[in-house]
């Protein structure tokens, strides 16, 4: 796996600035909390990277393409969302996918490339526990038991991490930048979980970190987003066509 370098991520050269501040921000936030949340947070941020272009999408054509994103109700009335546009930010199908940044820091550190896990059946996996109580459980090896499950941990991480990507840069730090899309974002986050996964290698075996990491991811990019950021979007389902609409629009902090 190729580890991205300078120079070759989608918000360069127009916030170059603000995506190294993100990076920094975050990793450095991040050894403050709770160690291996990364995959926590980025799943949703791959959602909401999809619900972003979804509701452009929507705009310009009315209805979503099929298979692009679905929503899944469970007989108890929970909604879980699927899709191709979910699965490209986070297991391949975009240029930046989460999964190859965290397979390339353990591959990195040595771990071979056929002992990672691999991300189609984990993604099967988790989506058959849908509706069942194993549903946002991590399967964990002894002794690597989180604090919180992912949809848990979820709750005070996400306010936390959308505040930290949406700062603007210092006027001495480059100027006037144009924020972070939040199409971004999923990126930021795989970056610094990589680094993360590097500099913990000799703590956490970086077998156990990236298989952690990814399942985090998978269960948090199906939950139902108006749980942790409520009324951001609408959905509407006509003749099984999926619209989605942005009904809230992202703080001004300049």
């Amino acid at each position: 796996m190729e580890v991205k370098t300078p120079g070759q991520f989608p918000w360069q050269p127009q916030s170059f600035v603000l995506g190294n501040l993100a990076i920094g921000n975050l990793r450095q936030n991040m050894l403050k909390r709770l160690g291996g949340e990364n995959g926590v947070h980025a799943g949703f941020a791959c959602q909401n990277a999809a619900l972003t272009l979804a509701a452009e999408y929507t705009a310009q054509h009315g209805y979503l393409p099929p298979h692009s994103i679905m929503l899944a109700t469970t007989s108890t009335g929970m909604r879980h969302f699927l899709g191709d546009w979910i699965n490209a930010p986070l297991l391949g199908g975009n240029s930046h996918p989460f999964w190859g940044f965290v397979a390339a820091a353990a591959i990195q550190t040595g771990v071979k490339a056929d002992e990672l896990p691999e991300p189609g059946p984990m993604a099967g996996y988790v989506a058959g526990t849908i509706g069942t109580p194993d549903f946002g459980v991590l399967r964990t090896p002894e002794g690597h038991a989180p604090v919180m499950q992912p949809p848990d941990l979820l709750t005070p991480l996400w306010p936390w991490c959308c505040k930290l990507l949406r700062l603007p840069a210092p006027a001495q730090m480059g100027g006037e930048e144009p924020p972070l899309s939040e199409t971004h974002w999923p990126i930021i986050i795989a970056i610094v979980t990589q680094q993360f996964i590097g500099m913990a290698k000799d703590t956490l075996d970086p077998r156990i970190a990236a298989n952690l990491a990814l399942e985090a991811a998978i269960i948090t990019a199906k939950l139902d987003p108006d749980a942790y950021e409520a009324g951001k979007w609408a959905f509407k389902v006509d003749d099984g066509r999926l619209s989605v609409i942005r009904k809230k629009a992202a703080p001004n902090l300049n």
